[in-house]
């Protein structure tokens, strides 16, 4: 083995003990107290792996687990199957939080009025297809309500929270499918406007209907009023 792949090969190793926070992808976003782990040494990161297989970390281990611009630079062959190694690492309580290009929301953008002008327009061809100013800086992947839950279920995971960030990002959180009946009224709230309605919940309807909720109303009762509620509604 050449010096430089036994290098390689040694910062694949996690440290012992291994923190219960993991960021996948970090690049220059080193979180102390946290594993950070990306595929390549631009950045100084603990460990050196492929962020979709991570065979060397422990099942049910990381109570947090962050990939934040990371998604979207993965074939959307594999989005599914990193999903599911993600989902493996997470403790039953455990969240995963995901930042992601919205697809329609770079739609919406393309379109608005304020984004007519050469500089705006440039910039949205790099959000949605990245800088491309170094290898793997590309964007393979973007997403959609739709896409999102139907990977999501395929991988044993929800939404659990899911808002727009800066225009044009999802901020998705995720916890394990069997964990659905012990998510917040909150959550739930998140998790059926977002894979029923197909849009993040807004102020007025978490208002009102964590309102309901608070007056005993039943989830089971209320999950077939609230979606055709959306389903009626204009997004």
């Amino acid at each position: 083995m050449s010096e430089v792949a036994a290098t390689v090969s040694a910062r694949a190793v996690p440290p012992d003990p291994i923190p219960d926070r993991l960021n996948v992808g970090c690049g220059h976003d080193i979180r102390e107290g946290w594993l950070n782990v990306d595929s390549g040494d631009w950045h100084n990161p603990d460990m050196i792996a492929d962020i979709t297989d991570l065979p060397m970390l422990p099942n049910r281990h990381f109570v947090e687990i962050v990939a934040q611009d990371v998604l979207e630079h993965i074939p959307r062959t594999r989005q599914v199957s990193t999903l599911i190694e993600w989902g493996r690492l997470l403790s039953p309580s455990g969240v995963l939080s995901v930042r992601v290009p919205s697809f329609h929301d770079l739609a919406k953008l393309a379109k608005h009025p304020d984004w007519q002008n050469e500089e705006r327009q440039q910039y949205l061809v790099q959000m949605a297809y990245g800088t491309q100013a170094y290898p793997g800086d590309y964007h393979l992947c973007g997403y959609t309500p739709w896409t999102v839950t139907t990977n999501a279920r395929e991988a044993g995971l929800i939404v659990s929270r899911a808002w727009i960030r800066d225009l044009w990002l999802f901020e998705l959180e995720f916890r394990l499918s069997s964990e659905i009946y012990s998510l917040t009224d909150e959550e739930w709230l998140h998790h059926i406007y977002f894979s029923k309605g197909h849009r993040c919940i807004d102020a007025g309807g978490l208002a009102y209907w964590s309102g309901q909720l608070a007056e005993g109303r039943k989830r089971r009762d209320l999950e077939p009023v609230i979606v055709a509620a959306l389903l009626t509604e204009p997004s």
